[in-house]
């Protein structure tokens, strides 16, 4: 393995937006699918970790989009990781065509200890023995949002339903991209024609919460 994890396929249209292009939660999905799928041929996914009483936490992700690939054209897709640092590492994507950069994104994963209820430190020899890459992608100052939004920034409300709860019993990373977006009326997201996407998760929301939406210019 020389560290990077690939695939190749077309756009299905499951995957695109009002526009026939790729949507910009789906991107987020393909990546996270990915991460799955490597951590999985590296022995450290979702069938080996509950084994090591270990679960891999999503702390941060950015996500930057130069152009949406179309239905059914062609993509490539890759991912690899960078350098542990403690029990923290970063994941980096791309979505290319040809030599093209389409989109590219990055996650910061910890490894949490089920069974002590904390970060994994010092993390198991099973993590430390990765081909791990230098290589980074989606660099940049991370983005500080103060919690200052008044009750007329109430962009709506969401109700958590089983169809954005995923495996580790509560909602999904990309069910926060798209229960934000479905927010936006397709006129308001052709004008914002979204770049980047940058989200902090804090605190896990379940099944049948009630998320209040605030948006900020």
């Amino acid at each position: 393995m020389n560290g990077k994890y690939e695939i190749s396929f077309k756009v299905p249209i499951s995957m695109c937006d009002y526009r026939g292009r790729l949507s910009y939660a789906d991107a987020a999905s393909i990546f996270l699918n990915m991460a799955s799928e490597d951590a999985e041929s590296r022995g450290l996914g979702v069938s080996a970790m509950p084994v090591m009483n270990f679960f891999w936490l999503t702390l941060r992700a950015r996500y930057r989009f130069h152009r949406m690939p179309a239905c059914l054209e062609e993509i490539t897709v890759r991912t690899w990781i960078g350098r542990m640092k403690s029990a923290l590492c970063n994941r980096y994507y791309t979505i290319t065509k040809g030599d093209e950069l389409l989109v590219e994104g990055k996650t910061e994963w910890a490894v949490f200890d089920t069974v002590a209820g904390r970060l994994a430190s010092p993390v198991a020899e099973e993590f430390k023995t990765q081909a791990y890459l230098d290589e980074t992608v989606c660099d940049g100052a991370k983005y500080r949002v103060s919690k200052d939004f008044g009750a007329d920034s109430l962009l709506g409300k969401y109700m958590v339903s089983s169809a954005d709860i995923d495996i580790g019993m509560h909602m999904n990373n990309v069910a926060y991209l798209r229960a934000v977006l479905s927010l936006f009326t397709t006129e308001q997201l052709s004008a914002l024609d979204i770049r980047e996407i940058d989200v902090n998760y804090h605190t896990p929301s379940l099944e049948g919460d009630e998320l209040s939406i605030y948006k900020r210019d």
